[in-house]
Formats: structure tokens, sequence, C-alpha cells
């Protein structure tokens, strides 16, 4: 998502060394997002209205066309509660030992790691709005396998 308004907005409240060359800096602003609850709700005060409408205009745009699924890539989802009516919300899940591995792998701090998996909805909540679980406790490759083996049943539904 490429929104200039949002990139101002977000260099207003994180300071502008969130931005480099025109894009986010991820780096920079993702402790500062996850530093606490508070700045994680402004964060997402400013960042979900324009994802939300994006994620609205395609899916109608793409619904026009006749497709048989439409596949959203979206960590959150469930989360967001969207007033757009999915007809299955697969959720993809690590065991929160397998996150923290991964989050520390990627250079993360321990406590930034936790904090990150803590600001998430917990999994029993997330289960509950969600049609499936993708277990992600392997190898790219077994994801992918599993991945394809829901989608071909889902498609033939």
């Amino acid at each position: 998502m490429q929104n200039i308004s949002v990139q101002k907005k977000l260099a207003a409240l994180f300071g502008a060394d969130v931005l480099s060359k025109g894009e986010i800096n991820r780096k920079v602003l993702g402790p500062r997002v996850f530093a606490n609850k508070k700045t994680l709700a402004r964060f997402n005060r400013i960042v979900h209205p324009p994802l939300l409408a994006l994620l609205k205009k395609e899916a109608a745009r793409t619904r026009k066309k006749k497709c048989k699924a439409i596949v959203i890539d979206a960590a959150l989802l469930a989360e967001w509660r969207i007033p757009v009516k999915l007809d299955f919300l697969l959720m993809v899940h690590a065991p929160k030992k397998i996150q923290l591995k991964r989050l520390l792998a990627k250079g993360f701090s321990r406590a930034q790691a936790l904090r990150r998996i803590s600001s998430q909805m917990p999994y029993k909540q997330r289960r509950r709005v969600s049609d499936g679980v993708l277990v992600n406790d392997g190898s790219v490759a077994d994801l992918e396998k599993n991945a394809r083996r829901i989608w071909e049943k889902s498609v033939s539904l």
C-alpha cells in the first residue's frame, strides 16, 4: 500500500526517520509501533482504514470478473472484523515457541519479539472466527503442501 497521506501521518506520529527514500522504514517503525498497546492502537487507526478501503475495492473489482476465489494474504484479517463478507477464513498458526524462534532469527530482541506476539489476538479467539487452521510449524515446503491441500479441498466445495 503506497499511500502518501498514511506515510505523512506515520512520520508525524512516529518521527520523520520512519521514512527513507519515500518508503516506510519498517526496521525503524516496528519497534516504535510495538512499544506499547497505545502506540499500536494509534498505528492501527492510521493504517487500517485505507487498507480496508483498498480491500473492499479490490474484492468488488475481482468479484465482477466472476473469479472462483479471491485469496487475501493478511495476517490480522480476523482481528480487523472487516465488514466484507468472506466465504472462508483460513488462519495460519504457528505455536508461540516457533513464532519466538523465527522472530529472534530475524534479529528481534526477545522483548521485541514477545511484545509483537502478545499484541496479536489469542489463538482461541482467532480460531473461533476462522473456518480452518493451517499449522505453520515446519518448513516452507510443508506449509505450501498443506496450503495446496486445503485450497484443493475448499475449491471443490
